[in-house]
């Protein structure tokens, strides 16, 4: 059987952004999502959670907005977390507090429970800090510590894209490949295929190719396969996680992927497909995934 999880991200970013995710759930193929628990409409995205039983892990967030404890090492001038490239860069200088983000993510981890009544069942990381070397570790001891043995793997064939962030996502997948020695050590699962890092600026036939490549690509057996989207209504005004929205919400790249997700041409590829769509909950109480073993 080949499993797939379409994750939407970002859930809890904006009350628009929410209400898209839930159209996604609900319409389209979108089978859980990730949410961004200091996310200025956290609270409303745990009431669609609870009302419409919405599979849900947590989006942890070292990169934008402000966090949840002091973590000083990963501030700007502003109180703000410093953005994907921030991070990045000072982690290359060395001048991340490792104890501070081991603090932060407990700390997101806690609220989610807290809000949520559990703690979440897989946990990725916004704008893919959880790969970031050194960081990865962290991520892996704190998950342990909780009992958390599920995260997203960005590992990507992108060479015949043509975006204006390539250089970025090509980063991104070079951290996914060092960090999966880290998971690995861990016992942390993930995806065995992956897709998503460029379906923001796409087609219905463009995904419905990728995913018949992504078909064609795997081996006999089960197999656990991701799609990572970020649909939703754009953000307007109120949203984000304590900083204002960014540029990314705001975009019609978010109504354009809901439309996508939504659409009827790609829900009937994936139902004449041999994909079967699932949570990553229910994936990992399959005899084939179990963690539980």
């Amino acid at each position: 059987m080949k499993y797939l999880v379409v994750n939407g991200d970002d859930l809890g970013y904006s009350v628009p952004r929410n209400e898209g995710i839930l159209r996604c759930f609900t319409e389209g193929i979108v089978t859980s999502t990730s949410i961004l628990i200091n996310g200025e409409a956290v609270l409303h995205a745990v009431d669609l959670v609870h009302e419409y039983q919405i599979p849900t892990g947590l989006h942890l967030n070292l990169s934008e907005g402000l966090p949840l404890t002091e973590a000083t090492s990963l501030l700007g001038e502003d109180g703000c977390l410093l953005g994907k490239l921030g991070i990045r860069e000072l982690n290359k200088l060395g001048n991340i507090d490792f104890k501070q983000v081991d603090e932060e993510m407990q700390a997101q981890i806690d609220k989610f429970e807290l809000l949520m009544g559990v703690k979440p069942f897989h946990v990725d990381g916004h704008q893919h800090v959880h790969l970031l070397p050194g960081i990865s570790k962290v991520f892996s001891e704190v998950l342990a510590r909780n009992g958390i043995f599920v995260t997203r793997l960005p590992i990507e064939d992108i060479s015949e894209t043509d975006l204006p962030n390539k250089d970025f996502l090509q980063t991104v997948i070079n951290d996914s490949h060092s960090a999966r020695q880290v998971f690995d050590r861990f016992g942390i699962k993930y995806a065995e295929k992956f897709i998503g890092l460029d379906s923001f600026e796409t087609s219905v036939d463009s995904i419905i190719e990728k995913l018949a490549d992504m078909l064609n690509g795997v081996n006999n057996g089960d197999t656990f396969c991701e799609f990572m989207v970020h649909p939703g209504y754009r953000t307007e005004q109120e949203g984000g996680c304590g900083c204002g929205p960014d540029d990314f919400s705001q975009s019609h790249y978010r109504e354009n992927e809901l439309d996508l997700l939504c659409d009827i041409k790609l829900k009937k590829f994936i139902e004449k497909s041999k994909f079967k769509l699932v949570s990553y909950e229910s994936l990992f109480l399959t005899e084939a995934f179990s963690i539980r073993k």
